[in-house]
């Protein structure tokens, strides 16, 4: 079966390449929606060949479909469809320095895709504004073509918030260790978008949730409630 999709894949890229046929007209030749085509690349760059079966569901209240998908098929929510107004930065330099609490940023993970299997994007963490970003190094930031040397943010982008964490502990247990089972996959970016979201929904709902208003009471829970087989790892 990986074989044949493999074969698949090779045989759409040459089709885009050589501008045979149209997008629809290839999706509708290999049976796939237009935005899987959308996402083979016409290079037949081998990195493209890798890429792992897309993430086709994420942790949001309303998902929305991307207007080329086949919910049938092989959805693909893209960051774009999730939240198409959230606000980009033309690079990560340009991010980190519109505020200066977002010195110091740590690395989370370098090799999540939306929907173009040749662009990967690093997601990081900025403990004092509490923000998660994702960068890309797809364009230069013209700002910063005449700097030489610099040893924070990347000049390159665009650099887009994905939402906010409380800790990094919390991006450390509930973000990290899920990272590797999207990484090198479609619409990843979207799946950590609503995770985040997830997050934040969960530590509201504990906010509101006055039967147990102490941490005593959740450490009570996680301990003697839980069975050993349930308790977090």
């Amino acid at each position: 079966m990986e074989r044949a999709r493999q074969q698949r894949d090779e045989a759409i890229a040459l089709a885009r390449a050589t501008k045979a046929a149209t997008l629809r007209e290839i999706g509708e030749a290999a049976g796939i929606s237009v935005s899987r085509v959308k996402q083979i690349d016409s290079r037949l760059d081998p990195r493209s060949t890798l890429l792992k079966a897309p993430v086709t569901e994420v942790d949001l209240l309303r998902p929305l479909a991307s207007a080329d998908g086949d919910p049938g098929d092989e959805r693909v929510l893209l960051l774009e469809d999730v939240d198409p107004y959230l606000h980009k930065w033309p690079s990560e330099r340009a991010f980190i320095d519109a505020d200066e609490r977002r010195h110091p940023f740590m690395d989370l993970f370098w090799d999540i895709y939306d929907g173009d299997a040749q662009e990967h994007w690093r997601l990081r963490y900025c403990s004092g504004t509490k923000e998660l970003y994702a960068w890309t190094d797809r364009n230069p930031d013209p700002t910063y073509a005449n700097e030489k040397g610099y040893g924070g943010g990347a000049t390159s982008g665009p650099c887009i918030v994905l939402g906010h964490v409380l800790s990094w502990t919390m991006l450390e247990r509930c973000l990290d260790r899920s990272l590797r089972h999207v990484a090198q996959r479609p619409g990843g970016l979207a799946w950590v978008y609503g995770r985040v979201q997830l997050l934040n929904r969960m530590l509201d709902a504990l906010s509101r949730d006055y039967t147990t208003p102490t941490p005593e009471a959740i450490l009570t829970y996680l301990s003697d409630t839980l069975p050993e087989s349930e308790k977090p790892r």
